[in-house]
């Protein structure tokens, strides 16, 4: 499971990098990590299905959700912090930290909840619609 996983945070990695070159030329907003869970999935299950040639059990189908969920919040930490490493001056980071300061942890974390649901939701609706168009894909060849 840790090769799809590995796959899952490469997938999404890029995915976040191209979402942030096309974002200079066409406004796509937030819908980037989105965009990013999307194609992450995608990865990990193109690889899953075509190494197993089946649909994963529901047990692989919760370590690859909660894994792909911690995957890509490790992702996205080590690529805000390499961003604000390489590109935010002194008083930037400084401004940044007195506003997490000033706001209260507990929005912070309902925030995050929330957003992990909705992550762990979309992830979940796409491997499962990965895993099925596949699976109507070999029907309909067989």
């Amino acid at each position: 499971m840790s090769k799809y996983l590995v796959l899952f945070a490469i997938g999404y990695a890029a995915t976040i990098g191209l979402c942030a070159l096309l974002a200079r030329i066409v406004p796509i907003g937030s819908f980037g990590s989105v965009v990013a869970l999307i194609g992450g999935a995608f990865v990990a299950m193109g690889w899953f299905l075509s190494d197993r040639q089946r649909r994963p059990t529901r047990q692989e189908m919760t370590v690859l959700v909660a894994g792909s969920l911690v995957a890509s919040l490790l992702v996205s930490a080590v690529m805000v912090s390499l961003f604000l490493w390489v590109f935010s001056e002194p008083e930037q980071t400084a401004f940044m930290l007195d506003a997490l300061r000033a706001t209260s942890l507990m929005i912070w974390a309902l925030g995050l909840l929330v957003v992990c649901a909705v992550s762990l939701l979309l992830l979940y609706l796409s491997y499962a619609g990965y895993a099925k168009m596949w699976a109507r894909r070999r029907t309909a060849a067989a």
